[in-house]
């Protein structure tokens, strides 16, 4: 799959994701400083979903009707390591099918993931 990975996602993370085949940009290689309205309009236009900590991503989506078509995945989690987000967001690929994440917001947590379709 192909993410963008937010500022504040570890580069731990994505260096993780990227061993395991995926395809990973960092914000911060990229569009550092860019506001979160152009960091989706980057999803959309090199096919990307958007991996954040970030609840503004779901605030913009569901308010103001602003997302990828490819689809947003916020982690909400209380430990900050490292690979943390990307050991949860690979345990969720194996699980479920990855086109999933396509048209939605996903939300996974220590406990597992939620889905909300954008429409």
């Amino acid at each position: 799959m192909r993410f963008l990975a937010d500022e504040h996602f570890p580069m731990a993370s994505v260096r993780l994701l990227i061993a395991a085949g995926h395809d990973v940009v960092h914000v911060g290689h990229v569009a550092s400083g860019e506001d979160d309205v152009d960091l989706l309009v980057i999803c959309e236009s090199e096919e990307r979903t958007m991996l954040t900590f970030d609840k503004d991503f779901g605030d913009l989506a569901f308010r103001d009707d602003r997302y990828p078509s490819t689809g947003v995945v916020l982690f909400r989690l209380k430990t900050r390591a490292i690979e943390e987000p990307a050991k949860l967001l690979l345990r969720e690929l194996a699980v479920d099918d990855p086109f999933s994440l396509h048209g939605r917001i996903t939300v996974i947590t220590e406990r597992g993931a939620r889905f909300r379709d954008f429409e």
